[in-house]
């Protein structure tokens, strides 16, 4: 026992990196190993893919009815609205709001009161902000080594991501030939 928490110790004092997955980026002999970023950039886009043709094949049957439901009741909502009017009068108010005549006022106030000790506050203020930042970073780096430290001891040292979703590759659905036969104990 003693030699195995050893070694898990020298094997977590290793660890100074920030990122909760296995570390797959190494160079190695294998010149196919720099195809790694596109298989996986591959492998999201067939998920995306696969989940819009389970949707458009209604195979997954809730997601296609909610989708179906969400559009038809925007359509109809939309049927009754005067869009263009909405959408005019939208962009008029915005304008307006954004680039009315006070932005004239706001600029001669803004170039008037740059030069007062407000600004020396103001900058203070930045500071401390940032430093706050910084110091959330580096406390979120921490919780993220304890965290991979922790999942590692229970784990071990590779985990994997369980989808969420059933999205298969190919459809396994029985034939209408096929049928099936209870079997007896006493035979097999």
């Amino acid at each position: 026992i003693s030699s195995v928490r050893r070694e898990m110790q020298q094997f977590l004092s290793a660890l100074t990196d920030l990122s909760l997955h296995t570390n797959e980026g190494r160079v190695g002999i294998n010149p196919l190993s720099r195809l790694l970023p596109i298989q996986l950039l591959l492998g999201n886009l067939m998920f995306y893919i696969r989940f819009a043709k389970m949707i458009v094949s209604a195979d997954n049957s809730s997601v296609a009815f909610l989708i179906i439901l969400s559009c038809t009741a925007l359509g109809i909502i939309f049927l009754f609205l005067p869009c263009s009017l909405i959408f005019h009068w939208t962009c008029r108010v915005f304008v307006w709001l954004v680039m009315g005549p006070w932005m004239r006022l706001a600029d001669i106030f803004a170039k008037r009161r740059g030069k007062t000790p407000h600004l020396h506050k103001v900058m203070e203020e930045m500071k401390e902000r940032e430093r706050n930042m910084w110091m959330e970073a580096r406390l979120q780096k921490e919780e993220a080594l304890k965290l991979k430290a922790t999942r590692i001891l229970r784990f071990g040292r590779f985990a994997i991501r369980v989808p969420y979703t059933n999205i298969i590759r190919c459809l396994d659905k029985p034939l209408p030939e096929s049928y099936a036969e209870p079997t007896n104990d006493t035979n097999v």
